[in-house]
Protein backbone atom coordinates (compact mmCIF):
# COMPACT_ATOMS: atom_id res chain seq x y z
CA UNK A 1 0.00 0.00 0.00
CA UNK A 2 1.28 3.41 -1.17
CA UNK A 3 0.68 6.33 0.97
CA UNK A 4 1.22 9.87 -0.24
CA UNK A 5 2.42 11.38 3.37
CA UNK A 6 5.93 12.76 3.71
CA UNK A 7 7.60 14.35 6.47
CA UNK A 8 8.71 17.27 5.45
CA UNK A 9 8.83 20.14 8.02
CA UNK A 10 11.76 22.20 7.57
CA UNK A 11 12.40 23.64 11.01
CA UNK A 12 11.57 21.35 13.34
CA UNK A 13 12.44 20.85 17.19
CA UNK A 14 13.89 18.11 18.78
CA UNK A 15 10.80 17.05 19.96
CA UNK A 16 9.36 17.62 16.62
CA UNK A 17 11.93 14.90 14.81
CA UNK A 18 11.83 12.04 17.51
CA UNK A 19 7.72 12.00 16.66
CA UNK A 20 8.71 11.74 13.29
CA UNK A 21 11.31 8.83 13.76
CA UNK A 22 8.52 7.26 16.06
CA UNK A 23 5.80 7.66 14.05
CA UNK A 24 8.08 5.86 11.21
CA UNK A 25 8.10 3.03 13.70
CA UNK A 26 4.89 2.98 14.44
CA UNK A 27 3.65 2.73 11.25
CA UNK A 28 5.52 -0.19 10.42
CA UNK A 29 4.18 -1.73 13.83
CA UNK A 30 0.46 -0.68 12.77
CA UNK A 31 0.99 -3.16 8.99
CA UNK A 32 3.32 -5.64 11.07
CA UNK A 33 5.92 -4.82 8.50
CA UNK A 34 9.55 -6.96 8.83
CA UNK A 35 11.72 -4.71 7.64
CA UNK A 36 12.33 -0.76 6.97
CA UNK A 37 13.98 -0.01 3.88
CA UNK A 38 15.58 3.68 4.19
CA UNK A 39 16.83 4.08 0.26
CA UNK A 40 18.67 7.20 -1.32
CA UNK A 41 16.88 8.19 -4.41
CA UNK A 42 17.42 10.90 -7.14
CA UNK A 43 15.65 14.32 -5.37
CA UNK A 44 15.40 12.28 -1.51
CA UNK A 45 15.14 9.48 0.29
CA UNK A 46 11.61 6.59 -0.72
CA UNK A 47 10.65 4.65 2.92
CA UNK A 48 9.74 1.20 2.01
CA UNK A 49 8.14 -1.61 4.03
CA UNK A 50 8.09 -5.53 3.85
CA UNK A 51 4.45 -6.26 4.73
CA UNK A 52 4.22 -9.93 4.21
CA UNK A 53 6.96 -10.96 2.10
CA UNK A 54 6.16 -7.96 -0.37
CA UNK A 55 7.62 -4.54 -0.67
CA UNK A 56 5.34 -1.21 -0.63
CA UNK A 57 6.81 1.99 -0.83
CA UNK A 58 5.47 4.33 2.43
CA UNK A 59 6.91 7.76 2.52
CA UNK A 60 8.58 10.08 0.12
CA UNK A 61 11.38 12.12 1.62
CA UNK A 62 13.34 15.03 0.41
CA UNK A 63 17.26 15.50 0.60
CA UNK A 64 17.37 17.02 4.12
CA UNK A 65 14.41 15.17 5.86
CA UNK A 66 15.68 12.11 4.75
CA UNK A 67 19.25 12.55 5.82
CA UNK A 68 18.01 14.00 9.03
CA UNK A 69 16.15 10.66 9.52
CA UNK A 70 19.39 8.46 8.76
CA UNK A 71 21.08 10.56 11.70
CA UNK A 72 18.12 9.96 13.76
CA UNK A 73 18.47 6.07 13.33
CA UNK A 74 22.23 6.11 13.22
CA UNK A 75 22.36 7.74 16.86
CA UNK A 76 19.52 4.91 18.41
CA UNK A 77 21.71 2.62 17.14
CA UNK A 78 24.83 3.65 18.63
CA UNK A 79 26.54 4.51 15.28
CA UNK A 80 28.63 7.44 14.24
CA UNK A 81 27.14 9.63 11.98
CA UNK A 82 30.58 11.08 11.27
CA UNK A 83 31.38 8.22 9.65
CA UNK A 84 30.15 8.03 6.21
CA UNK A 85 30.39 5.75 2.92
CA UNK A 86 31.28 2.27 5.15
CA UNK A 87 28.90 -0.10 6.76
CA UNK A 88 27.71 0.31 10.13
CA UNK A 89 25.64 -2.08 12.56
CA UNK A 90 23.87 -1.83 15.34
CA UNK A 91 20.23 -2.35 17.07
CA UNK A 92 17.73 -0.10 18.27
CA UNK A 93 15.26 -1.20 21.07
CA UNK A 94 11.79 0.82 20.24
CA UNK A 95 9.43 0.94 23.25
CA UNK A 96 6.32 2.58 23.95
CA UNK A 97 3.91 1.72 26.40
CA UNK A 98 2.15 -1.68 24.05
CA UNK A 99 4.96 -2.47 21.81
CA UNK A 100 8.03 -3.13 22.18
CA UNK A 101 10.35 -4.09 19.03
CA UNK A 102 14.14 -4.89 18.62
CA UNK A 103 15.55 -3.85 15.31
CA UNK A 104 18.38 -4.66 13.54
CA UNK A 105 20.17 -2.14 11.65
CA UNK A 106 22.46 -2.06 8.87
CA UNK A 107 24.31 1.16 6.67
CA UNK A 108 24.44 0.57 3.44
CA UNK A 109 26.73 3.16 1.70
CA UNK A 110 26.45 4.33 -1.47
CA UNK A 111 28.21 6.92 -3.83
CA UNK A 112 26.64 10.01 -2.24
CA UNK A 113 24.38 8.91 0.07
CA UNK A 114 24.42 6.12 3.19
CA UNK A 115 20.56 3.97 2.92
CA UNK A 116 19.77 2.10 5.60
CA UNK A 117 17.92 -1.55 6.39
CA UNK A 118 16.10 -2.19 9.92
CA UNK A 119 15.02 -5.44 10.54
CA UNK A 120 12.27 -5.87 13.28
CA UNK A 121 13.51 -8.83 15.09
CA UNK A 122 10.97 -11.10 16.66
CA UNK A 123 11.13 -9.43 20.65
CA UNK A 124 7.13 -9.13 20.54
CA UNK A 125 6.82 -12.88 18.77
CA UNK A 126 4.67 -15.03 20.68
CA UNK A 127 5.08 -18.82 21.48
CA UNK A 128 3.70 -19.93 18.03
CA UNK A 129 1.93 -23.60 18.17
CA UNK A 130 2.71 -26.04 14.99
CA UNK A 131 -0.61 -25.69 13.75
CA UNK A 132 -0.53 -21.47 13.79
CA UNK A 133 2.87 -22.08 11.70
CA UNK A 134 0.50 -24.04 9.18
CA UNK A 135 1.55 -27.48 9.81
CA UNK A 136 -0.80 -30.20 9.72
CA UNK A 137 -1.30 -32.74 12.73
CA UNK A 138 0.39 -35.87 11.45
CA UNK A 139 3.29 -33.46 10.73
CA UNK A 140 3.15 -31.75 14.07
CA UNK A 141 3.25 -35.34 15.51
CA UNK A 142 7.00 -35.62 13.38
CA UNK A 143 8.07 -32.74 14.53
CA UNK A 144 7.17 -33.13 18.17
CA UNK A 145 8.88 -37.11 18.22
CA UNK A 146 11.94 -35.33 16.89
CA UNK A 147 12.63 -32.63 19.90
CA UNK A 148 10.78 -34.97 22.57
CA UNK A 149 13.39 -38.13 21.50
CA UNK A 150 16.92 -38.47 23.35
CA UNK A 151 19.15 -37.53 20.87
CA UNK A 152 19.06 -37.04 17.06
CA UNK A 153 19.00 -33.81 14.26
CA UNK A 154 15.83 -31.55 13.58
CA UNK A 155 16.76 -30.10 10.29
CA UNK A 156 14.99 -27.58 9.23
CA UNK A 157 14.85 -26.34 5.25
CA UNK A 158 13.80 -23.21 3.36
CA UNK A 159 14.58 -20.00 1.38
CA UNK A 160 15.70 -16.93 3.24
CA UNK A 161 12.74 -15.56 4.89
CA UNK A 162 10.96 -19.11 4.87
CA UNK A 163 10.60 -19.28 8.70
CA UNK A 164 12.78 -21.47 9.76
CA UNK A 165 14.12 -19.47 12.48
CA UNK A 166 10.14 -19.14 13.83
CA UNK A 167 10.10 -22.63 13.15
CA UNK A 168 13.31 -23.83 15.28
CA UNK A 169 11.66 -21.18 17.83
CA UNK A 170 8.23 -22.97 17.54
CA UNK A 171 9.85 -26.50 18.86
CA UNK A 172 12.27 -24.56 21.50
CA UNK A 173 9.18 -22.92 23.22
CA UNK A 174 7.96 -26.82 23.81
CA UNK A 175 10.98 -28.07 25.71
CA UNK A 176 11.32 -28.74 28.42
CA UNK A 177 14.18 -26.85 29.51
CA UNK A 178 13.73 -26.44 33.10
CA UNK A 179 15.67 -29.53 33.43
CA UNK A 180 17.96 -30.09 30.15
CA UNK A 181 21.08 -27.78 29.90
CA UNK A 182 20.54 -25.86 26.28
CA UNK A 183 22.58 -23.76 24.35
CA UNK A 184 21.69 -21.66 21.13
CA UNK A 185 24.40 -20.15 18.63
CA UNK A 186 22.56 -17.79 16.12
CA UNK A 187 23.15 -14.98 13.94
CA UNK A 188 21.18 -12.86 15.62
CA UNK A 189 19.26 -13.96 18.89
CA UNK A 190 15.45 -12.73 17.40
CA UNK A 191 13.77 -14.04 20.63
CA UNK A 192 14.96 -14.73 23.65
CA UNK A 193 14.13 -17.78 26.09
CA UNK A 194 14.79 -18.07 29.84
CA UNK A 195 16.37 -21.89 30.67
CA UNK A 196 18.31 -21.25 27.19
CA UNK A 197 21.55 -19.74 27.43
CA UNK A 198 21.99 -17.60 23.69
CA UNK A 199 25.23 -17.12 22.24
CA UNK A 200 25.17 -14.47 19.16
CA UNK A 201 27.58 -14.48 16.55
CA UNK A 202 30.02 -11.59 16.45
CA UNK A 203 32.68 -11.96 14.24
CA UNK A 204 34.33 -8.70 15.26
CA UNK A 205 35.36 -10.34 18.35
CA UNK A 206 36.37 -13.88 16.66
CA UNK A 207 32.91 -15.70 17.97
CA UNK A 208 31.60 -17.20 14.88
CA UNK A 209 29.11 -19.77 14.42
CA UNK A 210 31.58 -22.40 14.35
CA UNK A 211 33.69 -21.37 17.22
CA UNK A 212 30.42 -20.91 19.09
CA UNK A 213 29.00 -23.86 18.13
CA UNK A 214 32.71 -25.61 19.68
CA UNK A 215 32.27 -23.50 22.88
CA UNK A 216 29.19 -24.59 23.22
CA UNK A 217 29.69 -28.68 23.11
CA UNK A 218 32.00 -28.18 25.70
CA UNK A 219 29.55 -27.16 28.10
CA UNK A 220 27.63 -30.27 28.97
CA UNK A 221 24.55 -29.52 26.71
CA UNK A 222 21.08 -31.84 26.27
CA UNK A 223 20.26 -30.16 23.93
CA UNK A 224 21.66 -27.40 21.10
CA UNK A 225 20.42 -24.98 18.52
CA UNK A 226 21.94 -23.84 15.54
CA UNK A 227 21.18 -20.83 13.68
CA UNK A 228 21.49 -21.34 10.57
CA UNK A 229 24.48 -24.92 9.53
CA UNK A 230 26.62 -22.31 6.70
CA UNK A 231 30.22 -24.29 6.26
CA UNK A 232 31.69 -27.30 6.87
CA UNK A 233 33.05 -27.25 10.22
CA UNK A 234 29.26 -26.10 11.39
CA UNK A 235 27.35 -29.13 9.60
CA UNK A 236 29.84 -31.70 10.75
CA UNK A 237 30.19 -30.88 14.21
CA UNK A 238 26.12 -30.67 14.61
CA UNK A 239 25.93 -34.03 12.90
CA UNK A 240 28.01 -35.57 15.11
CA UNK A 241 26.72 -33.63 17.93
CA UNK A 242 23.36 -35.48 17.14
CA UNK A 243 25.35 -38.84 17.02
CA UNK A 244 26.49 -38.39 20.55
CA UNK A 245 23.68 -38.57 22.38
CA UNK A 246 22.21 -34.99 22.06
CA UNK A 247 19.14 -33.43 20.85
CA UNK A 248 20.23 -30.51 17.59
CA UNK A 249 18.51 -28.62 16.12
CA UNK A 250 19.52 -26.32 12.76
CA UNK A 251 18.54 -24.51 9.86
CA UNK A 252 20.02 -24.67 6.61
CA UNK A 253 19.36 -23.18 3.20
CA UNK A 254 17.52 -25.38 0.81
CA UNK A 255 14.77 -25.40 -1.16
CA UNK A 256 13.26 -28.99 -0.03
CA UNK A 257 14.25 -31.91 2.34
CA UNK A 258 15.73 -34.07 -0.66
CA UNK A 259 18.61 -30.72 -1.26
CA UNK A 260 19.05 -29.78 2.55
CA UNK A 261 20.52 -33.66 3.10
CA UNK A 262 22.30 -33.42 -0.06
CA UNK A 263 23.86 -29.60 1.01
CA UNK A 264 25.20 -31.52 4.13
CA UNK A 265 27.09 -33.82 2.05
CA UNK A 266 28.39 -31.40 -0.05
CA UNK A 267 29.63 -30.15 3.16
CA UNK A 268 31.84 -32.83 3.93
CA UNK A 269 28.95 -34.70 6.38
CA UNK A 270 28.93 -38.74 5.00
CA UNK A 271 25.51 -39.74 3.61
CA UNK A 272 25.77 -42.72 6.72
CA UNK A 273 26.36 -40.13 9.80
CA UNK A 274 23.22 -37.70 7.50
CA UNK A 275 20.76 -40.96 7.73
CA UNK A 276 22.47 -42.38 11.10
CA UNK A 277 21.82 -38.75 12.91
CA UNK A 278 18.55 -36.70 11.31
CA UNK A 279 15.61 -37.79 13.17
CA UNK A 280 12.96 -35.44 11.12
CA UNK A 281 14.09 -33.18 8.23
CA UNK A 282 11.60 -30.41 7.34
CA UNK A 283 11.54 -27.94 4.49
CA UNK A 284 9.11 -24.86 4.49
CA UNK A 285 8.20 -22.02 2.76
CA UNK A 286 5.56 -18.98 3.39
CA UNK A 287 2.46 -18.37 1.04
CA UNK A 288 -0.07 -14.88 2.39
CA UNK A 289 -3.28 -15.89 3.34
CA UNK A 290 -6.08 -14.58 1.75
CA UNK A 291 -7.86 -11.38 3.68
CA UNK A 292 -11.21 -13.56 4.68
CA UNK A 293 -13.47 -10.04 4.62
CA UNK A 294 -12.80 -9.32 1.19
CA UNK A 295 -11.86 -12.92 -1.26
CA UNK A 296 -13.48 -13.06 -4.80
CA UNK A 297 -14.41 -16.36 -5.88
CA UNK A 298 -14.00 -17.90 -9.16
CA UNK A 299 -14.81 -21.13 -11.37
CA UNK A 300 -11.76 -23.09 -11.68
CA UNK A 301 -10.09 -23.13 -15.09
CA UNK A 302 -8.93 -26.72 -16.84
CA UNK A 303 -4.89 -25.68 -16.81
CA UNK A 304 -5.67 -24.86 -12.70
CA UNK A 305 -7.04 -27.86 -12.43
CA UNK A 306 -4.38 -29.95 -14.23
CA UNK A 307 -1.86 -28.33 -11.32
CA UNK A 308 -3.98 -29.81 -8.57
CA UNK A 309 -4.25 -33.00 -10.40
CA UNK A 310 -0.41 -33.42 -10.99
CA UNK A 311 0.29 -32.94 -7.11
CA UNK A 312 -2.75 -35.41 -6.08
CA UNK A 313 -4.61 -32.92 -4.93
CA UNK A 314 -8.55 -32.98 -4.77
CA UNK A 315 -9.45 -30.43 -7.87
CA UNK A 316 -11.84 -27.77 -6.50
CA UNK A 317 -14.88 -26.27 -7.78
CA UNK A 318 -13.94 -22.81 -7.17
CA UNK A 319 -10.96 -20.98 -6.08
CA UNK A 320 -10.62 -17.97 -3.66
CA UNK A 321 -8.31 -14.51 -4.90
CA UNK A 322 -7.80 -11.56 -3.27
CA UNK A 323 -9.81 -7.98 -3.59
CA UNK A 324 -8.40 -5.99 -1.19
CA UNK A 325 -10.62 -3.89 1.35
CA UNK A 326 -10.16 -1.36 4.39
CA UNK A 327 -9.67 -4.39 7.44
CA UNK A 328 -6.30 -5.66 4.83
CA UNK A 329 -5.49 -2.15 4.37
CA UNK A 330 -6.07 -2.94 0.67
CA UNK A 331 -3.39 -5.89 0.01
CA UNK A 332 -6.27 -8.51 -0.47
CA UNK A 333 -3.85 -10.54 2.31
CA UNK A 334 -3.77 -10.78 5.66
CA UNK A 335 -0.28 -12.64 7.55
CA UNK A 336 1.42 -15.53 6.16
CA UNK A 337 1.53 -19.31 6.90
CA UNK A 338 3.44 -21.72 6.10
CA UNK A 339 3.90 -24.58 3.54
CA UNK A 340 5.69 -27.45 4.55
CA UNK A 341 7.41 -31.22 3.50
CA UNK A 342 7.92 -32.61 6.82
CA UNK A 343 9.81 -36.24 6.62
CA UNK A 344 10.24 -38.85 9.48
CA UNK A 345 13.68 -40.43 9.09
CA UNK A 346 13.18 -44.25 10.33
CA UNK A 347 16.11 -46.53 10.57
CA UNK A 348 14.59 -48.10 6.63
CA UNK A 349 14.80 -44.50 5.47
CA UNK A 350 18.24 -43.82 7.41
CA UNK A 351 19.74 -46.74 5.90
CA UNK A 352 18.10 -46.05 2.54
CA UNK A 353 19.99 -42.25 3.35
CA UNK A 354 22.89 -44.26 3.84
CA UNK A 355 23.65 -45.38 0.12
CA UNK A 356 24.01 -41.62 -0.79
CA UNK A 357 21.14 -41.69 -3.34
CA UNK A 358 20.36 -38.45 -5.91
CA UNK A 359 17.78 -35.58 -5.20
CA UNK A 360 15.38 -37.21 -7.73
CA UNK A 361 15.80 -40.41 -6.27
CA UNK A 362 15.01 -39.04 -2.56
CA UNK A 363 12.06 -37.29 -3.61
CA UNK A 364 10.91 -40.61 -4.90
CA UNK A 365 11.47 -41.87 -2.14
CA UNK A 366 9.43 -39.76 0.38
CA UNK A 367 6.62 -39.39 -1.88
CA UNK A 368 6.22 -43.32 -1.97
CA UNK A 369 6.50 -43.51 1.48
CA UNK A 370 3.26 -40.75 1.34
CA UNK A 371 5.00 -37.29 2.59
CA UNK A 372 3.61 -34.56 0.93
CA UNK A 373 5.78 -31.89 -0.50
CA UNK A 374 5.52 -28.16 -0.21
CA UNK A 375 3.62 -27.97 -3.25
CA UNK A 376 1.24 -30.27 -2.29
CA UNK A 377 0.65 -28.87 1.10
CA UNK A 378 0.05 -25.34 -0.59
CA UNK A 379 -2.49 -26.62 -3.21
CA UNK A 380 -4.19 -28.08 0.22
CA UNK A 381 -4.31 -24.41 1.51
CA UNK A 382 -5.44 -23.16 -1.70
CA UNK A 383 -8.07 -25.64 -2.20
CA UNK A 384 -9.10 -24.85 1.72
CA UNK A 385 -9.44 -21.21 0.77
CA UNK A 386 -6.49 -20.16 2.77
CA UNK A 387 -4.50 -18.63 0.31
CA UNK A 388 -4.64 -18.38 -3.72
CA UNK A 389 -2.97 -20.05 -6.56
CA UNK A 390 -0.67 -16.95 -7.50
CA UNK A 391 0.81 -17.19 -3.79
CA UNK A 392 1.96 -21.17 -4.84
CA UNK A 393 3.88 -19.90 -8.01
CA UNK A 394 5.98 -17.57 -5.40
CA UNK A 395 6.91 -20.53 -3.35
CA UNK A 396 9.22 -21.94 -6.54
CA UNK A 397 8.89 -25.25 -6.16
CA UNK A 398 5.69 -26.27 -8.73
CA UNK A 399 8.14 -26.52 -11.59
CA UNK A 400 11.06 -28.63 -9.23
CA UNK A 401 8.73 -31.02 -7.70
CA UNK A 402 5.79 -31.60 -10.24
Amino acid sequence: MSQDRTIAPQKQSDDSRQEALDLLFKDAALVNATDIHVHAIPGGYSVRFRVDGVIHEQLALNQEDGRRILNQIKVAAHMSIERQFIPQEGQIEWVTDSVKQNMRVTIIPGREHDSVHMRILSASMQYLTGKELGLREDDIEKFRRSWTSPHGLTLIAGRTGSGKTTSMYCAVSAMDLKTHIGYSIEDPIEFQFAYLHQLEVNKRQGLTMSVGLRTVLRTDPDIVLVGEIRDQESAVVTTQAALAGRVALATIHARDVASALLALHYLSVPFYVIGGATTVAMAQGLVRRLCQACTKKQPIRDEEGKIFEQAGVEVPDTLLHPAGCEACKGYGYEGRIGCFEVIAIDDTLGDFIATGPDQRTLRSEFRDRGNNSITTDALMKVAQGVTSLEEVYTLGTLSAEH
